[in-house]
């Protein structure tokens, strides 16, 4: 398949878009008072401690698995499988599970972007997916529909997200890891 697919699609796993969308989303959710997006923050902020230490370990100590080529969550597949789905139920109301689902799915498509792309392994891409799902599954389970009823919200976190990484497009947060770890940006 065409390389220009995979890295549009790859695009909306980005976390310079799906970190400050989430960020939007969890402050609104916040003033509102709704418990899904309290759950979702303390979930979204382990998958994001999560990634950040697998990184940090391999970069850093070269802490990683030859077999089966596990050097880290891919941030990309768990972010998606966090953000997508919340931002989908609060955009559909009405049926919040149903469309956390069709964010999980939109999720797999980003995550299966990464092989294709050489940036990460199937094992590390499955792992950060399910990684993310569990955190976007705990912020939507036996939430009702009125906990979802702000549908003008995934817009505005939407927005958000894309000025950011206009705004920041030049910063790879990859290569902000690896000058961290001391290792040169490749």
């Amino acid at each position: 398949m065409d390389p220009y697919f995979w890295r549009a699609l790859s695009l909306l796993g980005d976390s310079r878009l799906l970190l400050p969308a989430a960020v939007t989303l969890m402050l609104l959710g916040y003033l509102d008072g709704r418990t899904p997006y309290r759950r979702w923050s303390w979930g979204l902020g382990a998958v994001g401690a999560a990634v950040l230490t697998s990184k940090l370990a391999f970069l850093g100590l070269g802490i990683g698995l030859t077999s089966p080529q596990f050097t880290g969550f891919s941030g990309h597949a768990a972010f998606s499988a966090a953000v997508w789905p919340v931002l989908f139920a609060t955009a559909t109301p009405r049926r919040p599970c149903l469309a956390a689902a069709s964010g999980l799915i939109l999720a797999a498509l980003i995550a299966a972007s990464r092989p294709p792309l050489h940036t990460h392994s199937w094992t590390e891409v499955i792992a950060g997916w399910l990684l993310g799902a569990l955190a976007a599954a705990w912020a939507v389970r036996g939430a009702a529909p009125a906990d979802f009823h702000r549908p003008y919200w995934t817009p505005a976190a939407l927005a958000v997200g894309s000025v950011c990484l206009t705004l920041l497009w030049t910063v790879r947060p990859h290569t902000l890891l690896l000058l961290a770890t001391g290792h040169p940006p490749h």
